[in-house]
């Protein structure tokens, strides 16, 4: 080992599977006689194709699915969005519908809403002159 402390200490590595044939015949009492030789670093082992596969389709339908959750909530969006709008102008047809339900007459001189002392106009706040259409309110 190349690590600072370590000394001369020696690393070998061999496969679970020469362990265990070295250990049964140890416990067997049989010598064994090992040979060590410095061998070249051997690179990590690639995916396997199998693995590759597997991570590849989780991810295709991990898309899929994220994708189909997306189009999903937009169109629920949308479809919120245009009913609101809908609801919306149908309440606006329907209160024009009824403001021309109202009575509406002419304010003409000489009538109590010219008086300067009439109180003014409930919704504009502004005073009555004369020729104004005004709506009769039922209240």
């Amino acid at each position: 080992m190349t690590h600072q402390g370590t000394g001369d200490i020696v690393a070998v590595m061999i496969t679970e599977s020469k362990v265990k044939e070295i250990l049964n015949y140890l416990e067997k009492n049989i010598s064994v006689l090992m040979a060590i030789a410095v061998g070249a670093r051997v690179p990590p082992k690639n995916f396997s194709r199998g693995s590759l596969v597997f991570v590849s389709i989780s991810f295709i339908v991990l898309m899929i699915i994220s994708s189909a959750w997306l189009i999903f909530y937009f169109i629920q969006k949308i479809r919120y969005t245009s009913a609101r709008d809908r609801n919306q102008r149908r309440l606006g047809d329907a209160a024009k519908k009824a403001i021309g339900k109202l009575a509406t007459r002419t304010v003409k001189k000489g009538d109590k809403e010219t008086d300067p002392d009439f109180d003014h106009c409930a919704v504009c706040i502004e005073s009555y002159k004369q020729n104004d259409v005004v709506r009769i309110l039922p209240c």
